[in-house]
């Protein structure tokens, strides 16, 4: 069988090859499906003799230049880069979680489940209720503490400051596609300090535009 599947993929890179000489062609749907059964790769230099083996010659025992190994670690370290850069968003985001659900001083039934406000007294005069209800977590939160986010059919959903938070998580980390949250190796300590790094750069640049408006 992997003697017909390589003579299909010879006769595919032969035709390749008679349309162009020096350029990377893009195979076909039934070349990707082919080339996958003998594990030669998915693309095609054509107007080239195609030795996969081991051995002289193959593309098996070609050497890397030197330019394409630095490329490559180019790639390589940007790529760790941008995941250290995602694990610390994501670590920051579950950090402002962790500190909302502790500074939550209410016990959400008769008061706020944020800031602990009384909303067992009724407003004579004030048609508006003191206290909403969080559509997630079903837990009393006044008016201050409360956020609103939109659905698609334009309807607004109230909820509270935890559920709102957690639910930002949930969707920029992508968790919602595999219904849990990514690991993050960021340390607790580390994250503090970043965090703190940032306030001290957004208060340092607050105050440089204030006084360049003075």
């Amino acid at each position: 069988r992997n003697v017909s599947v390589c003579t299909c993929v010879s006769e595919m890179m032969a035709k390749s090859a008679s349309s162009s000489s020096s350029t990377w062609v893009c195979p076909t749907d039934r070349e990707l499906a082919l080339r996958g059964q003998i594990k030669i790769g998915w693309s095609t230099m054509s107007g080239r003799k195609h030795n996969c083996g081991p051995g002289p010659g193959g593309l098996g025992s070609q050497r890397l230049l030197d330019w394409e190994v630095r490329t490559i670690q180019a790639v390589v370290a940007r790529a760790v880069q941008l995941e250290r850069m995602e694990e610390i968003r994501i670590g920051l985001l579950k950090l402002k979680l962790d500190q909302l659900k502790e500074s939550a001083r209410g016990n959400g039934v008769t008061t706020c489940v944020m800031c602990d406000q009384d909303l067992t007294t009724q407003r004579t005069r004030s048609p508006m209720r003191l206290h909403l209800i969080c559509q997630h977590c079903n837990k009393a939160v006044c008016h201050r503490c409360k956020a609103e986010y939109e659905l698609l059919s334009g309807k607004k959903v109230t909820v509270c400051r935890i559920c709102f938070d957690e639910r930002e998580l949930w969707m920029v980390s992508g968790a919602w596609r595999t219904n849990s949250l990514p690991h993050v190796s960021v340390s607790t300590d580390e994250l503090l300090k970043i965090k703190q790094k940032q306030e001290n750069v957004c208060f340092s640049l607050l105050l440089s535009l204030s006084h360049f408006s003075l």
